[in-house]
């Protein structure tokens, strides 16, 4: 039998131990912004909220409630709340997904992940922005192996960036031009995955093909 020493184990591996006693669940997933970490005031800001993973540098754990949280917690008849980590999250995603489509296919990734948070679904994320945008795997820029590269793109191209700030607060409080999608893919690069077959295509827009769950 492996001789297993407490004293060796990762602050990581503590971490999930403590996590599975205590009844906790939370996602891990790469961040690195220090100028938006550093003016934060959110619960998840907090030193206990850090870890830092060694392969991935400064790693997030969300704090619970801010996770259960529906999606009207910072958005209101004005729009998106610049200053939160929802709205945060959301840019990122929607930069790092979509930089290079027209602004439409950039507010039709918008809607994709609203329409997920609609729906409420665990093997989405559940029902708020942050969930859908950071559950691991569904949008490959969050990726454990690519998720550094968001910063890296935003330094490269911040007038592409900073655009956005123009129309994302008010995207949905325009129609959704998706009408429900949920899911989407460049055909031209991935082809039709066998996911394809669980869908409906709605629209496409740009290089991005959307469709809706059957």
């Amino acid at each position: 039998m492996a001789d297993i020493r407490l004293s060796v184990l990762s602050p990581l591996l503590w971490t999930a131990i403590l996590m599975i006693v205590n009844g906790t669940s939370c996602q891990i997933w790469s961040y690195d912004d220090d100028e938006f970490q550093n003016e934060c005031n959110y619960p998840e800001c907090d030193d206990n909220s850090q870890m830092f993973i060694e392969d991935y540098g400064e790693a997030y754990l969300p704090d619970d409630g801010e996770r259960d949280q529906g999606f009207s917690e910072t958005t209101s008849e004005f729009g998106l709340d610049r200053n939160s980590w929802e709205y945060h999250i959301l840019h990122k995603t929607i930069f790092a997904e979509a930089r290079a489509e027209p602004e439409l296919g950039q507010r039709a990734v918008a809607w994709v992940i609203k329409n997920r948070a609609d729906q409420n679904q665990p093997y989405w994320g559940g029902n708020t922005i942050v969930g859908v945008c950071l559950q691991p795997f569904q949008f490959e820029c969050w990726n454990p192996d690519r998720s550094h590269l968001i910063d890296e793109a935003i330094r490269s191209e911040p007038e592409a960036f900073n655009a956005m700030d123009t129309w994302l607060p008010e995207v949905y409080l325009n129609p959704d031009p998706t009408d429900g999608a949920d899911h989407y893919n460049n055909p031209d690069k991935e082809g039709y995955p066998p996911w394809t077959n669980n869908v409906d295509p709605v629209i496409k827009i740009g290089n991005h093909q959307f469709y809706k769950s059957k």
